[in-house]
């Protein structure tokens, strides 16, 4: 377009590709007239991609450690479920996978707000500890991967060459989307490997780093939207050190714990309108204020303050792990337009919440639009029937005004747990 075809070469002037995959375009000339030519035609010969977007395919795959107990216990619990829900009709995939290709004789498959409770349960009694969650989006006929790996060097003994050991998480797959079903994803080639670390003392006090590694392939795994599908591992075998100190006694005891590995997998099939909207709202969940519009709406006559710290709304839901989120706030009947930024000061103590973990201080407008979740919560806590809190609100630096709440949860296995959590 510039030069008929020619190169341009040094000292005349310069015309290269630069930067990374070469999509940066440096240039000069000697003739002032012909680099005015150049900064003008270049960057209108700068093109946009030409492709239409395709349907996100979002894996999501939940981790966890559990023991034959917990995974019997899960299996009752959603068999029990089913007898009214029937939520695996028409799923063709009617085995649950596992490493050894054996299975365990029940279908621990499940829809993940019916699954939360009976996850939840387990964990708070000790027969499940969850790993992690990994989630990543792909499109159809690309691959799908995922890597969170540190490498561990390890010398065996005495004269050994050291070896390389993989600590973490690596999940591959091709993805498909189904053509006559579109909310039926079919994962092909998955590989699945899990290595977990742990320090292993040896009776001299030497302390080593061991990797128990599992390896999960499957030629072909479904998927059905709304549906959370299994992969379990053989048992595997680790090793729980405790450091023991009494009288007469001092030293280490190991005990060898078997648990399993069960991986829930579950695929999200969105347009590419839906996930640009995903995106949106994730952005607008953000809100803490008034509008300047409802601002201006607001009454001049404010509540007394005793009934502003009266106001208060509870809330719970299932998080994705299938621990319950339990938040308060105040109801927004108890704004008016001068005491949207008076301070108030919170404290949640009780349910077995070590220390001053929820102490917090918020604006009255901050806590109608943002919800304060109770942290801290231990799993033993939610194994009992019920869960006592006292809430405590007092606007800030004023003790007199303090106003104490008597918060109850009761723990269930209910997907829907809003009627669990009550104030007396």
């Amino acid at each position: 377009a510039l030069f008929a075809g020619r190169p341009l070469n040094h000292p005349e002037g310069v015309l290269e590709s630069f930067g990374n995959n070469d999509q940066t375009l440096i240039f000069s000339h000697e003739d002032q007239a012909i680099l005015n030519q150049m900064k003008n035609l270049i960057p209108s010969l700068d093109s946009r991609e030409n492709f239409s977007p395709r349907e996100v395919v979002r894996i999501k795959a939940d981790i966890y450690e559990v023991t034959e107990t917990g995974l019997n216990n899960i299996g009752a619990g959603i068999s029990n479920l089913r007898l009214g829900t029937g939520v695996n009709d028409g799923l063709d995939n009617s085995y649950v996978l596992s490493g050894n290709q054996s299975g365990l004789g029940v279908d621990l498959r499940a829809g993940p707000l019916e699954l939360s409770g009976f996850i939840n349960r387990e964990k708070a009694n000790g027969h499940l500890r969850r790993v992690t969650q990994v989630t990543g989006d792909s499109y159809n006929l690309n691959d799908y991967s995922y890597s969170d790996i540190a490498t561990i060097f390890q010398a065996p003994g005495a004269g050994t060459s050291i070896t390389q050991e993989e600590e973490g998480i690596k999940i591959n797959a091709k993805v498909s989307v189904n053509a006559e079903n579109q909310n039926t994803v079919v994962l092909r080639d998955f590989n699945f490997y899990y290595g977990e670390g742990y320090d292993r003392v040896s009776p001299d006090g030497r302390v080593t780093r061991v990797v128990n590694k599992i390896t999960i392939p499957a030629q072909r795994l479904i998927l059905q939207e709304g549906i959370m599908i299994p992969v379990i591992s053989e048992n595997i075998q680790t090793e729980s050190t405790l450091r023991s100190r009494g009288f007469l006694s001092f030293g280490n005891e190991s005990e060898r714990i078997s648990t399993r590995l069960l991986i829930y997998l579950s695929a999200e099939v969105l347009s590419w309108d839906e996930y640009i909207a995903q995106l949106s709202s994730i952005r607008s969940q953000s809100r803490s204020s008034f509008t300047t519009a409802e601002r201006a709406a607001l009454p001049n006559t404010c509540p007394a303050e005793r009934d502003v710290l009266k106001a208060v709304n509870l809330h719970a839901v299932r998080g994705e792990d299938g621990a319950p989120v339990l938040s308060f706030s105040l109801d927004a009947s108890v704004a008016c337009k001068t005491n949207l930024n008076k301070r108030i000061y919170i404290d949640v103590e009780g349910g077995g919440i070590p220390g001053p973990t929820n102490e917090q201080v918020r604006t009255v407008e901050q806590l109608i639009h943002s919800p304060i979740r109770i942290q801290g919560i231990p799993d033993s806590s939610l194994s009992r029937s019920y869960v006592q809190f006292s809430l405590m609100l007092q606007y800030f630096n004023r003790r007199r005004t303090a106003t104490y709440h008597r918060l109850y949860y009761s723990p269930s296995t209910f997907s829907d747990i809003s009627q669990n959590f009550w104030v007396e």
